[in-house]
């Protein structure tokens, strides 16, 4: 079945999919080298070996605008999530504060400057580009990534687009 689709590449996301590291790994056994694999976590968990050394792992550390209950910075999960094959580490930021939050959380656990993207947090467009410009030099300044939430930029808060 899975033949029968031209594309190779499949993204592993919603809730925490580490938690369900075992079924991840059972997926790896059925899929062939030949598919890329990418995990999105929010970097609370390790996950297994085997997941860290075959997939791509996009991790977005919760930070304090996001007003998780739990604390979702959790230091040495990083260090070990960072020495992945392939990490990516991405911080939806909703302003200066939590700009400088994310420089103080890769700064003290290490992450690689060049693996840092920058979401601006917005559920509509004039929201969204108004916490980019409110970033955007810094991003230059420290050479991260600005990526912007391009579904909210062409649909806005809608769902199912």
């Amino acid at each position: 079945m899975l033949s029968e689709y031209p594309c190779r590449r499949l993204i592993i996301t919603g809730g925490e999919p580490l938690l369900h590291s075992a079924a991840i790994e059972k997926l790896l056994e059925q899929l062939g080298e030949e598919w890329a694999i990418e995990i999105e976590t929010n970097g609370t968990l390790p996950g297994r070996a085997s997941i860290r050394e075959r997939c791509q792992l996009n991790i977005s550390p919760k930070l304090p605008s996001a007003k998780n209950k739990a604390k979702t910075i959790r230091p040495a999960v990083l260090d070990l999530l960072k020495q992945s094959r392939n990490p990516w580490f991405k911080f939806v930021v909703a302003g200066l504060a939590d700009f400088a939050e994310m420089v103080k959380v890769v700064d003290e656990c290490g992450l690689p400057e060049d693996r840092i993207i920058v979401m601006p947090e917005g559920q509509r467009p004039d929201i969204l580009a108004a916490h980019a410009l409110e970033i955007v030099e810094l991003v230059k300044e420290k050479g991260y990534r600005l990526l912007p939430r391009l579904h909210v930029m062409l649909y806005g808060n809608r769902r199912g687009v």
